[in-house]
């Protein structure tokens, strides 16, 4: 065998190779962004928005608030008697 045969079986090797495994990254890169716009697309539904979440964090603050000052309004009433 010629040294420019072996040369180029080396490289026809070699770009095989580096095709190959490009091609994997291609794939891989186009499932990732397909899988990040499923994700954008699903967050909204599947989790809370922060004005939601006030929004519900402030009926809890005003009844544990209600709870408070009538537990407050007991207090002064035995302390009086």
């Amino acid at each position: 065998m010629e040294i420019q045969t072996m040369l180029n079986f080396a490289a026809g090797t070699a770009l095989t190779i580096g095709g190959w495994f490009a091609r994997q990254i291609w794939d891989a890169v186009a499932e990732l962004r397909k899988d990040l716009h499923n994700m954008q697309v699903e967050l909204p539904q599947n989790y809370l928005r922060k004005d939601e979440f006030r929004e519900g964090l402030k009926e809890v603050k005003d009844i544990l608030n209600e709870i408070f000052r009538k537990i407050d309004d007991l207090y002064k009433e035995k302390a009086d008697k």
